[in-house]
């Protein structure tokens, strides 16, 4: 499925432009699958620990580790993501992005941003079938002036 951009928590955000996070060229970046039942708060969270309840029961092991993330100009890139193929998987509504490997993820473990795989308010949903989020072109999210 395609998706649109990455949205980035507050915290990350800040960390970026102030430069406290590292580059995530050379950072381990976690896609996390998450439940209808998240509700996303920009200012809220930055941390794994606001979004762990939310992580689909049993998804711990479809844990995503990004592969081939690179920055492009502002932007922030990878493969895309596949989650399993065959796999039974959801429902799913978000994506979130979280710094470290899937096995070293903690309550510590800092927010990047999420992905809203149903923005019409449906949730996505595996039953013995491919489930992969295809990355953007220009990636998952830009920095850029208006």
């Amino acid at each position: 499925m395609i998706t649109g951009s990455l949205n980035l928590y507050d915290s990350a955000l800040a960390g970026l432009l102030s430069g406290r996070c590292s580059s995530l060229a050379n950072t381990s970046v976690t896609a996390v699958l998450l439940s209808p039942g998240y509700a996303p708060d920009f200012a809220a969270h930055s941390s794994f620990a606001d979004i762990v309840q939310a992580e689909l029961k049993g998804a711990a092991a479809l844990r995503h580790l990004l592969t081939g993330t690179r920055i492009n100009g502002a932007a922030f890139l990878s493969d895309s993501l596949l989650f399993g193929d065959p796999v039974t998987v959801g429902p799913v509504r978000y994506v979130a992005m979280v710094m470290g490997t899937p096995k070293g993820l903690g309550t510590e473990s800092a927010l990047l941003g999420f992905l809203d795989v149903a923005p019409e308010g449906a949730a996505l949903e595996a039953q013995r079938a491919r489930f992969e989020i295809i990355a953007p072109a220009e990636g998952w999210f830009r920095l850029s002036r208006t």
